[in-house]
């Protein structure tokens, strides 16, 4: 099915984990954008459209900070990881094996051949970004409510799309920084010329907007519609979602935050603000809306970066596999996959391979 929306065509599509999601080829949707649409076709019953509207207020961009993307990470279950480490890389699973294992749905073409990674930030840095964060808006901050905002820290980057050692995919997580798999893809499948970065769409979820990248050798026509990742200069104003600098690739998503305590409203004060102005809030200027255990959910950005692999396998050492790898726990509220480890039975796992190698 599709609708369309000013240059955009809006599709609706049913993934392999049976999850129905709309979706919009070579561009990056804005949470406004994503808004205008969700209310221009009527759609005010979607839960997004929900979350949305009571987070207008919050203007995302007071927050928003550049993130350089140094690692990534591919989350993965037993079974995969055995075949991983088996074929020393990553390979694509085609239908004629997913038929044997009953998992034959069916793919979009633009995702055919792909494998998927996304940013990978550690605590370390998320404290450095929430610094950052906080200052871009602590001149609206009266300093004797400082530590009565520190919350607004704290909700920056909460979102399912900075957890580093929880995940909805499975219990084995590959990190590896984002050059040495450019450099690794560069040798393999693009015969020493430089890969190229495009902006493939953007994904709706229930809570989270998606935005995909796709890494391609530049010998494939089959991405020639889509625009490239954007280099821009440090004077540049505004900047992108996504984009290159320097050599390096950054990400500037409009919203980390899960559940938001906080708000910074439109004039760029930061205070505490009642979500469904109530009658309590009109009258008093205080209600239980605006406690700290009665957060409001909000809709949150990922970044995926999808690797092209045409000819189906990334070959990397097996010491350097199991070299960087770490367990997840499963995220039991929204888990994909089935047959979830606990964290330390994967731990264990984990250990014994190195002890092999």
């Amino acid at each position: 099915m599709a609708e369309n929306i000013g240059n955009a065509e809006l599709k609706t599509f049913t993934g392999q984990t049976n999850i129905q999601y709309h979706y919009v080829l070579g561009r990056f949707l804005s949470h406004a954008k994503v808004f205008s649409i969700l209310h221009d076709n009527k759609k005010q019953k979607e839960r997004m459209y929900t979350y949305l509207k009571n987070v207008k207020l919050h203007h995302f961009e007071h927050m928003q900070v550049p993130i350089p993307v140094y690692n990534v990470k591919h989350v993965t279950t037993k079974r995969a990881l055995d075949g991983i480490l088996d074929e020393e890389g990553f390979r694509i699973i085609y239908n004629t094996e997913r038929r044997k294992s009953g998992l034959i749905l069916e793919e979009r073409p633009e995702f055919q051949d792909l494998l998927y990674w996304s940013v990978d930030i550690t605590s370390e840095d998320l404290e450095n970004l929430r610094k950052q964060a906080y200052g871009n808006v602590s001149n609206g901050i009266i300093p004797e409510d400082d530590i009565k905002f520190s919350e607004l820290r704290e909700q920056f980057g909460n979102s399912p799309a900075f957890w580093e050692s929880v995940s909805p995919y499975g219990n084995f997580k590959f990190s590896f920084p984002l050059c040495d798999l450019l450099s690794w893809y560069k040798d393999q499948h693009c015969g020493g010329r430089e890969p190229q970065m495009k902006i493939l769409g953007t994904e709706l979820y229930r809570k989270k907007i998606a935005h995909y990248i796709v890494v391609h050798s530049p010998d494939t026509d089959k991405f020639d519609d889509f625009n490239k990742v954007p280099t821009v200069h440090r004077s540049s104003d505004p900047l992108p979602f996504v984009y290159r600098m320097d050599g390096t690739l950054y990400w500037r998503p409009e919203s980390t935050s899960d559940k938001l305590k906080v708000i910074v409203t439109e004039d760029g004060v930061v205070r505490k603000e009642c979500y469904e102005r109530c009658d309590d809030f009109i009258s008093e200027g205080t209600c239980f809306h605006t406690e700290s255990d009665y957060p409001i959910f909000s809709v949150w950005n990922y970044l995926v970066l999808a690797f092209h692999l045409p000819n189906s396998h990334l070959k990397i050492p097996k010491e350097l596999l199991i070299k960087n790898l770490t367990a997840c726990a499963a995220d039991e509220n929204n888990y994909l996959k089935r047959d979830p480890l606990h964290k330390e039975k994967a731990e264990k796992i984990i250990k014994e391979l190195g002890e092999k190698v």
